[in-house]
Order: structure tokens, then sequence, then C-alpha cells
């Protein structure tokens, strides 16, 4: 169960009363009274807070009162899918929170994260990550090479921002044109000291056999065709004209 915001943002009040929180400490206030009506009814369900959007901004004043009824969701949905954290990666401070409808987008996980770490300092009980490699992204990659490469290492840093776990949104069925996205996201959860290349090529090679090394190539050229920070409007040289303007 989860208490989340809406696919909305920027929409918040600005009302004398509620202008001087921010969107997260109203969604606490929530917490609050949902924990205590349950413990009034002798329920111990236990209930995600979700970090999307607006959400994503620490509270300022309010504090979970009963951290053992809540954890953490971790909702990175505006990132781009260029760069993973690692165990050298130097977090900056979140970025600034001008008003309640006024702030800017993080792009790259280590902004996002930062903002985890914000997060955790106000409730440093459980966090989970819920993810969206399987929502679009693995589309911009038609070869399916690069994605693939991300998860695993998305999947490793989890430990590094101190999630307990991953939940993808999106579409889990898609394999075309192979499915070894799917494949390394199950296998790492579940051992982080798996070896990725040997991996691949194991999987490879049952699914395309003595040529496996063939088709590799192949699909890596069409991932490196498309490329990540070109299919991300990373490499627009007039974002005037649009996030993938660069003939």
């Amino acid at each position: 169960m989860g208490v989340p915001f809406a696919d909305g943002h920027h929409n918040h009040c600005e009302c004398e009363n509620c202008k001087d929180l921010r969107p997260s400490d109203f969604q606490v206030m929530i917490c609050n009274e949902l924990d205590e009506e349950l413990t009034r009814r002798g329920i111990d369900t236990t209930f995600s807070i979700s970090t999307y959007v607006d959400g994503m901004f620490a509270p300022i004043r309010e504090k979970i009162k009963n951290p053992d009824r809540f954890r953490i969701s971790f909702i990175p949905i505006t990132r781009s899918y260029t760069s993973s954290i690692t165990e050298d990666t130097v977090f900056p401070e979140p970025m600034p929170y001008v008003s309640k409808n006024v702030w800017e987008t993080p792009k790259n996980i280590e902004d996002c994260a930062a903002h985890l770490l914000a997060w955790q300092k106000v409730f440093p009980g459980t966090c989970t990550t819920y993810e969206y490699h399987f929502w679009r992204q693995q589309y911009r990659d038609p070869g399916l090479v690069k994605i693939s490469h991300r998860i695993y290492e998305d999947i490793l840093s989890l430990k590094y921002i101190g999630s307990r776990g991953i939940l993808e949104d999106g579409s889990n069925k898609s394999f075309f044109p192979h499915g070894f996205h799917g494949h390394i996201y199950a296998e790492a959860l579940v051992n982080r000291d798996l070896d990725y290349e040997a991996e691949y090529a194991d999987y490879m090679e049952h699914m395309y056999g003595d040529d496996w090394k063939e088709v590799h190539e192949y699909f890596a050229g069409i991932s490196e065709a498309f490329g990540d920070k070109y299919m991300a409007g990373e490499e627009s040289i007039d974002t005037a004209k649009g996030p993938h303007y660069n003939p």
C-alpha cells in the first residue's frame, strides 16, 4: 500500500495557510493521521511514502510519528539513463526548492538520489526503489544492449543509496530482439556479485548458438547507432528546436 502523489506537478495550493510548507509535509500529516486510525483499529498494514515529483523534496517541519508503519519509496521518474551511481559517487546538494510550484526537475540519477538522502535524514527507515527501465527506456534502445547494462549497474547501486530492493514500472513482456534486459534484472536482484559478461555470454549462446558473438555485434551496433545520450535528449545542438535536434 502507498501514500502517493498524482502524476501532475507544480500544481499545489499557495495560499497563506499552505505556502510555507512543502507538499511532503502535508503528505506526512496524512500518513500520521492514517497511522493513528489504523493503530486504533489494531491494523498493522505497512505503507510506502512516495517521493514522487513534488514529493521528492523532503518535509521541512513534519515528522513521521510511527516509523515502523512506513517505508520510503524512491521514485526517480525524471532521471536520465545515461549514468548510474557507484561507490565513488559524490552526491551534490539537493536542487533548490524555491516555492511549491517553482523548482527545477533533476535530470540525472545523482541529483535524484541527493533528494532521497535528504529524505533519509528526516526518515531513516526502510527504503525501496520504484524505477522505469521497462516503461519507455527499453524502447529507446532497440538493440537492448546499453539498457541491459544500465539495469545491472542500477541494481548494484541500490546498496549505495540504502535501498532494499527495486520494483519496475512498465512493460515486462517485451522480448524483441531478446530478453536479456529482463533476465539480468532478475538475476542481479538475487545475486549482485554475478559476472555480467559471463551471464550475457551464457544467455546469448543459449539463444543464438555458436554464432552468438556475431549476433551480439549486430545488437550492439544498433544500440550504439541510436545512442543513449542522443535518445535521452542530451546531445541536441539547439534545444530551442528540440531535444533531438542534431543533424
